[in-house]
């Protein structure tokens, strides 16, 4: 009960088993509008206590999760709260500073957006679920907090598109958040979002670090300009709109059409939504020691096949002689869907390339030294794909 003599409700989940001393994971949970109240009971009944109780076994967070008075929101002196019980929560139970996250869905994902707009810097990581947002692009771009955010596109018109909007505010400030927009109807995004594996991997590998804010920014490249400046194979023209760049018509020819950067890097993070059509069973990107590609056999670098499960086998593959470094992850490789933007990451770091399919890990390998060898930089390219759009093209260089 609070000075003004109203009730809260909190509750704490442990895992299975806690120990004290083992420095664990700290999740704030923000409950929706339908789960305001001091019951207790339906702050978990709803959403995500029934998740967490299903993965107890394999949940390592301690959660501290406040109840919203009725006919209230996660704003003012509630998230202010709502943020005190979480530092009560991390005191007593002696959590990882560094690994604080926020969540919340629906009410409870407006809260979040509110909550990282004021106090970024607390939160090693963000997941605001159907929140309606309202944010500061700009400060929360350069706070360098990692966020992935999941809506439904069949969700209410309005909260679709102002988190789109706010989504694209975060790119073209510099920002390139994870965004999942189910293909469902309805506000419910929750239930599969907190059954994924792949989020929490994602949460666990985002720390709270000093230096974060020093980040280097990704620059968003419109597709007028990739396809103005980047070289195009056979001399195919690639076409640019606003749904992003697409391959050039069907030509009859035996060998692939690319569409090489203007620009080498030796560390390289690169961002794309791959706007798979209804007949898109692929995405073919390479990295090329050259940046010319019209000799099939003179191509040094690697090419990366991203295929939906009934296109084939995926992986990393050597331009040299065709062998494959590496294949694509089942579970990945799944989560590769036609009639859908699919957020594709690449990052190329002393060598090591990784990469991620909509926040799942596809697969980690280290370049053939060779490569180092003829070439310490690559050309980034695209590979021409039918039915296939690349948007929001995102590049952070290292170099």
């Amino acid at each position: 009960m609070d000075q003004a003599r109203v009730s809260h409700t909190y509750l704490v989940y442990l895992p299975y088993d806690y120990e004290p001393g083992q420095k664990r994971p700290l999740m704030l949970f923000l409950s929706g509008k339908g789960e305001n109240g001091v019951d207790g009971y339906w702050t978990i009944h709803n959403n995500f206590g029934l998740e967490i109780w299903e993965m107890k076994r394999h949940f390592p967070f301690i959660c501290a999760i406040p109840q919203c008075p009725s006919e209230t929101g996660w704003t003012g002196a509630n998230l202010e709260r709502a943020l005190d019980f979480a530092d009560e929560v991390a005191e007593r139970y002696g959590t990882d500073e560094d690994r604080f996250y926020i969540t919340g869905v629906s009410q409870g994902g407006q809260g979040v957006w509110n909550a990282i707009d004021q106090v970024p810097e607390r939160f090693a990581a963000a997941v605001p679920l159907c929140g309606m947002p309202h944010v500061n692009a700009k400060k929360l771009v350069e706070s360098g907090l990692p966020i992935w955010n999941f809506y439904n596109k069949g969700d209410k018109e309005e909260l679709v598109e102002a988190n789109r909007r706010t989504r694209l505010a975060l790119l073209e400030a510099g920002g390139s958040p994870v965004v999942t927009e189910y293909n469902a109807a309805g506000h419910n995004c929750w239930d599969r979002a907190y059954r994924s594996k792949a989020m929490y991997e994602w949460l666990l590998s985002n720390q709270r670090d000093a230096d974060r804010s020093d980040a280097t920014k990704f620059q968003l490249i419109a597709p007028e300009e990739i396809v103005k400046h980047w070289l195009s194979t056979n001399q195919k023209k690639w076409v640019a709109s606003d749904q992003g760049v697409s391959s050039p018509a069907d030509t009859g020819s035996s060998t692939s059409e690319f569409l090489v950067s203007d620009v080498a890097y030796k560390d390289l993070d690169l961002h794309v939504d791959a706007r798979f059509g209804p007949d898109c069973t692929s995405c073919r990107l390479a990295l090329l020691g050259s940046s010319d590609a019209t000799d099939a056999e003179s191509r040094q670098g690697i090419e990366i096949v991203l295929c939906c499960a009934e296109g084939g086998m995926g992986g990393v593959r050597s331009l040299d002689n065709g062998k494959w470094l590496t294949r694509l992850a089942p579970f990945a490789q799944r989560q590769l869907q036609a009639d859908y933007s699919n957020d594709i990451r690449l990052a190329l770091h002393d060598d090591q390339l990784t990469v991620h399919i909509n926040g799942c890990k596809a697969f980690d390998v280290s370049l053939p030294n060779k490569y180092e060898q003829q070439s310490h930089e690559y050309f980034p390219a695209y590979i021409a794909c039918h039915d296939l759009n690349l948007q929001y093209l995102r590049l952070c260089a290292g170099n």
